[in-house]
C-alpha cells in the first residue's frame, strides 16, 4: 500500500522497478565476489595455471575450498568463469582475465572495483558532507581511493599514452 493515498500505484511500473532494484542489488552482492578474487588473487591463479578444481585452487591460494567451491559457482553463475562438467574445473577465459587478472591489460578493471570499495569505506564522511554542507579533501578519502585509480588507469596510460 502506498501510504499516500493521493497516489495510485501502476503495479506494472512498480514491479517494473523492483525487477530494476533486485539487479542492483545483485550487480552490488557481484562487486564483493570481484573483490575477493581480486585480493585473494583466485583470477591471477586461475590465470596463471589454467582449468582447476575447486580443491586445486584452495590449495594454490592457500584457501578454504568449502569457501571457494562457493566463489567459484558464484563467478561461473555471473559469466565471469568457465565451468566444465565433466572434468569439475572452472577457468578463465583469456578475454576474461584480461579484465580481470593481467594488470598490463588496457581492459584491466580492477581498480575500478577498489575505488568502489574507497566509496563504501568513506560512507559516513558522505553522510556528514550531506548533512553539514562541508567537503571532503582529496587527501582525507579512504586509501583504496589512491590505489584503485593508480591501478585502474595505469593500464590504458601505459598502452596508449607511451606509445603516443
Amino acid at each position: 500500500m502506498n501510504s499516500n493515498s493521493s497516489n495510485i500505484v501502476d503495479n506494472k511500473k512498480l514491479g517494473e522497478f523492483v525487477i530494476k532494484a533486485i539487479g542492483n542489488l545483485g550487480s552490488n552482492l557481484g562487486f564483493m565476489m570481484v573483490i575477493l578474487g581480486d585480493r585473494l588473487g583466485l583470477y591471477g591463479t586461475l590465470s596463471q595455471l589454467g582449468p582447476m578444481t575447486s580443491e586445486e585452487l584452495a590449495q594454490s591460494t592457500n584457501t578454504a575450498e568449502r569457501h571457494i567451491r562457493e566463489w567459484l559457482a558464484s563467478q561461473a553463475a555471473a559469466g565471469y568463469l568457465r565451468y566444465d562438467p565433466e572434468n569439475i574445473k572452472f577457468s578463465l577465459s583469456a578475454e576474461n582475465a584480461m579484465v580481470l587478472a593481467d594488470e598490463n591489460s588496457p581492459a584491466y578493471l580492477l581498480g575500478g572495483y577498489q575505488v568502489l570499495r574507497s566509496i563504501f569505506k568513506d560512507e559516513d564522511k558522505f553522510v556528514k558532507i550531506i548533512q553539514t554542507g562541508e567537503g571532503l579533501r582529496w587527501g582525507d578519502r579512504q586509501h583504496n581511493l589512491y590505489e584503485g585509480t593508480a591501478k585502474f588507469f595505469r593500464p590504458n596510460y601505459t598502452s596508449n599514452l607511451v606509445q603516443s
